[in-house]
């Protein structure tokens, strides 16, 4: 008589109540996490309230959030005229819902408490994403990569900037790109691509990156449908439009684009023309027009997006090494700075990168061997190679293209820990089965992932 497969139980092949009873453990298990995770958020988010509104909006504000706010206006009382800022429509979209609701008085509480509530959510999401790329982890694992993630997270919801909704958008895009075959699905996963464009102006080069993935994704079972593909970079190219339309809307109010002003900004921050960022712009503007052999404000903005790219390359041609060690910099910066927004929010202000405390280099210290982690190849569990090289790809484009402008930190990194930490935890279930088993062990048979 021959034996059938469900004689003998396996990890995957599990008695339905067996089954039910380690669904049930890890679902408590997140129910736990989560309202601990909760718990922490409503203790932060009453800490700043109980400092009086002059230090809760000094607290989680930047000198950018201005700009966005002043758009968020703009949108709500459209007979104010329009609004001249550089930004474009994503999160200032979120503000103007946030005004709606708690009125100029109270939208800076209402803001932070509905990025917090999101944290949440997206926290319990990247814990179901863990599970469902990675298999069936060692709790302890997922736990502890989870609750980095919610750290992150807690540091960025505290600020009213849009990087958290950029990373927000970012997880579900990644999520449809990996998982999800259906129409519905493809169709939010591609209208977060035309949000996330809208968001963050450095996602502009979202569609050809989508082409990217689809190739490094090919050969393995998340290959990305032509269809799917195409549909989601159409919404992204919707975003791409609109954002570039906003810009060219500005553009004669500004005397500027976001090309001059980027490049401008590039340019202070690596060769340092003027003593402010602001001089710094004037003088990058008359060195456009002499470059161009025309007073800059009679150039045409086409002739001005021209000369500018020209004069930043005329900069980087003279001191190529300057421009190297600075980008280089900033990038290792971006990669392995500690996750301590949280921190400096919550003592207002007072612990910031520039104290160089010892609370802050505790939190390097705490915090490296995830980030190295997440730069090491699966090389024990090769069928993560795939996704390795699409983090390594997303990091090459999000912060290598962040690190021409320095000042952001940590905030950048953000939408990344969607696709580093999976990683990371990939690396660390393999040190841990090479421990037990003395480095001779192997890691038990995991469906084909690879063609």
């Amino acid at each position: 008589m021959s034996m059938k497969a469900t004689d003998h139980p396996s990890p995957t092949n599990r008695p339905p109540p067996e089954r039910a009873r380690a669904v049930s453990k890890r679902t408590h298990l997140l129910g736990v996490a989560i309202a601990v995770a909760t718990l922490v958020e409503l203790l932060a988010f009453a800490w700043l309230c109980a400092h009086g509104r002059e230090s809760f909006v000094r607290a989680v504000t930047e000198p950018d959030t201005q700009s966005y706010v002043d758009f968020a206006n703009s949108l709500l009382h459209v007979t104010d005229g329009p609004n001249e800022s550089n930004r474009t429509a994503g999160y200032p979209l979120f503000l103007a819902l946030c005004l709606l609701l708690g009125g100029r008085q109270w939208f800076y509480h209402v803001a932070i408490g509905l990025q917090l509530a999101l944290n949440i959510a997206l926290t319990a999401f990247f814990w179901k994403f863990l599970e469902r790329l990675l298999g069936k982890l060692h709790p302890t694992i997922t736990l502890l990569f989870s609750g980095v993630f919610f750290i992150g997270g807690l540091g960025t919801a505290l600020q009213v900037l849009g990087d958290f909704q950029a990373g927000f958008l970012f997880a579900i895009l990644l999520y449809v790109l990996l998982f999800e075959r259906k129409a519905w699905s493809t169709f939010v996963g591609g209208a977060a691509a035309a949000l996330l464009v809208l968001t963050r102006p450095s996602f502009l080069a979202l569609p050809t990156v989508l082409l990217l993935c689809a190739l490094l994704m090919r050969r393995t079972v998340w290959r990305i449908p032509a269809t799917n593909l195409a549909a989601i970079a159409a919404l992204s190219l919707v975003g791409v439009g609109l954002s570039l339309a906003r810009d060219h809307q500005t553009k004669d109010a500004r005397r500027t684009s976001f090309l001059v002003e980027h490049a401008g900004r590039i340019a202070y921050d690596k060769f340092r023309l003027g003593v402010r960022e602001q001089d710094d712009q004037r003088v990058f503007r008359d060195e456009i027009g002499l470059y161009a052999g025309n007073v800059y404000d009679e150039l045409t903005q086409t002739e001005r997006n021209k000369y500018a790219l020209l004069t930043l390359l005329r900069h980087v041609q003279r001191e190529p090494q300057r421009f190297m060690v600075g980008w280089l910099r900033t990038l290792a910066k971006y990669t392995f700075v500690p996750l301590e927004t949280a921190l400096a929010v919550l003592t207002g202000g007072l612990y910031s990168s520039e104290a160089r405390s010892w609370p802050r280099a505790l939190l390097f210290v705490v915090f490296l061997p995830v980030w190295v982690l997440a730069m090491i190849p699966p090389l024990q569990d090769r069928t993560y190679l795939p996704h390795y090289l699409l983090s390594l790809l997303f990091m090459a484009w999000i912060l290598g293209y962040s690190a021409l402008c320095s000042g952001q930190g940590e905030r950048m990194r953000f939408p990344l820990l969607f696709c580093m930490l999976p990683i990371a935890a990939v690396n660390l279930r393999s040190i841990a089965i090479a421990s037990v088993t003395g480095g001779c062990g192997r890691l038990k048979p995991r469906p084909r992932l690879i063609r």
